[in-house]
């Protein structure tokens, strides 16, 4: 995605597409919170990815890694709380957002190595 509106046309369709997925294909209360713990534990152990136009250094890369390791901590007490709290939707919003989370992170990472093999 190397222009904007390129890039824009997929984060709309993301949207739509994950607020579809929400609304159309329920997940039980339970199920949520399992696939949540393994998303968050998933995006723990994954590293930011790095774009060839943007290197990253060590420092940035720490940086980074605490960053998600505090937006992680809340997501969890957020999974925690919309779970005791039986509130569904916002559960089932997480688990879905994280997934999304998760596949562009892999994606991102073979497209960067796509472009790294290609010189």
């Amino acid at each position: 995605m190397n222009s904007f509106k390129v890039c824009f046309l997929c984060s709309c369709l993301v949207v739509f597409f994950t607020l579809s997925m929400i609304k159309y294909f329920p997940i039980s209360k339970e199920f949520s919170l399992v696939i949540s713990v393994f998303e968050i534990i998933i995006l723990y152990y994954m590293k930011p990815v790095e774009n060839i136009n943007r290197p990253v250094n060590e420092k940035e890369k720490n940086v980074f890694s605490n960053r998600i390791r505090q937006t992680l901590i809340i997501i969890t007490f957020s999974v925690c709380f919309f779970y005791l709290a039986n509130i569904l939707k916002y559960l089932v919003t997480i688990v879905y957002t994280l997934g999304i989370i998760i596949i562009s992170m892999i994606l991102g990472k073979a497209k960067n190595q796509i472009e790294r093999c290609r010189g």
